[in-house]
């Protein structure tokens, strides 16, 4: 199978009460017919839990959590790798190019709003289901992909 990489889309959401509340309502979201790309859950200092989604559909996503009244974030963009053998080439082609990487988890590559349009042309992406709009996301937020701080990949400087 060819390298593929597409844009997609990911949602994010606070949640009180810990771990077990996340699990309530990924069991939830998955009860209303909501299938997964890929998902993390992590703790915040605050005590909640930040639940990351990447929603195969993310319209289903919205409309199930908008019917069972959960606190559901923008949509903000991401990069889906598929059946790659060299992942860090294309973050070392990013960041050749100055585009800010938020994070990396597995196959997926968050990249700054204002660096979306650029990432895609730059991974040849071969499709877009993310449908972002044009206005930029806090991607530092308390909302931002994945729920740390993101590391410093564009780093050259010691931290």
């Amino acid at each position: 199978m060819e390298n593929e990489i597409e844009q997609i889309s990911y949602h994010s959401m606070a949640v009180e009460g810990g771990p077990g509340e996340a699990v309530r309502i990924l069991d939830s979201l998955a009860e209303a017919g909501v299938k997964f790309h890929s998902f993390s859950a992590a703790p915040q200092i605050s005590g909640s839990t930040q639940l990351d989604l990447v929603a195969q559909d993310p319209d289903a996503l919205e409309s199930s959590a908008a019917e069972l009244n959960l606190p559901l974030s923008e949509r903000k963009a991401i990069f889906l790798l598929r059946s790659y053998n060299q992942p860090a080439s294309y973050l070392d082609r990013l960041m050749r190019d100055d585009v800010s990487i938020v994070s990396v988890n597995g196959a997926l590559i968050a990249v700054e709003p204002a660096d979306v349009r650029k990432a895609a042309n730059l991974l040849n992406v071969v499709g877009s289901r993310s449908q972002i709009s044009d206005d930029v996301v806090d991607e530092a937020s308390e909302g931002s992909f994945p729920a740390s701080d993101p590391p410093s990949f564009n780093a050259g400087t010691a931290a």
